[in-house]
C-alpha cells in the first residue's frame, strides 16, 4: 500500500459533489468495500455506510494515484451516534440470530477487514476508532473460543534435560 493518503470526509446518505468527487470518479460502483457508493437520479452517491476504508478501482485493486491512495471517511449525515446504535443492538438477546440471518443473505452490521494493513489517517480525523478497536478485539476473541479442542488429546510426560528446539504447535 502507498505510505501517504489522501482521505476525503463525506457523509452518509448524500451526494458527492466538488473535492469529494474527484477521489471517487474511478472507482468500481458494484465492489461492497466501496461503502455503497452508487449512482442515483444521475448523480453520484454514498450510501447507508459509515467508516473509514481504502477506495477501490476496476481492477479490484485500491485507487493510488501519485504514490497516494484514496480513502473514504464517511460519517453520519444527522447527529445519530452509530457506535452507540451498533453498541445497543450488540446487547439485544438476538444478536446473534441476526448476524446468522444476515451472513445468509450476505450482509453485515459491521465489518473489519483483518487482511489488509492499517488506514493512518491524521489525529485530527474524528472516526470512532476506540469502539472499532474494542470490537476487532471481541470478534478475535470470540473467533477464537468457536474453534474449540481437539477431540482427540495426546498425553506425553517425560524429563528432559535439554531446550526444545523448532516450533511447537498446540491446536
Amino acid at each position: 500500500m502507498a505510505g501517504r493518503i489522501v482521505s476525503y470526509g463525506m457523509e452518509d446518505w448524500t451526494r458527492l459533489e466538488g473535492e469529494a468527487l474527484e477521489g471517487v470518479s474511478g472507482i468500481e460502483l458494484s465492489d461492497s468495500r466501496n461503502f455503497g457508493i452508487h449512482f442515483y437520479n444521475g448523480s453520484l452517491c454514498t450510501g447507508g455506510y459509515v467508516g473509514v476504508g481504502r477506495l477501490y478501482g476496476r481492477n479490484g485493486r485500491p485507487l493510488v494515484t501519485g504514490g497516494r491512495e484514496h480513502v473514504a471517511v464517511i460519517r453520519p449525515r444527522l447527529a445519530a451516534d452509530p457506535w452507540g446504535m451498533l453498541e445497543k443492538v450488540m446487547t439485544d438477546a438476538e444478536y446473534d440470530s441476526y448476524c446468522a440471518e444476515m451472513e445468509r443473505n450476505g450482509k453485515y452490521l459491521f465489518r473489519i477487514y483483518y487482511d489488509q494493513p492499517v488506514i493512518r489517517l491524521p489525529a485530527d480525523r474524528e472516526c470512532g476508532d476506540d469502539i472499532l478497536y474494542a470490537l476487532s478485539f471481541i470478534n478475535q476473541c470470540y473467533s477464537l473460543c468457536q474453534r474449540g479442542l481437539k477431540k482427540r488429546m495426546l498425553g506425553r510426560e517425560e524429563n528432559l534435560n535439554a531446550k526444545i528446539r523448532g516450533k511447537v504447535d498446540i491446536r
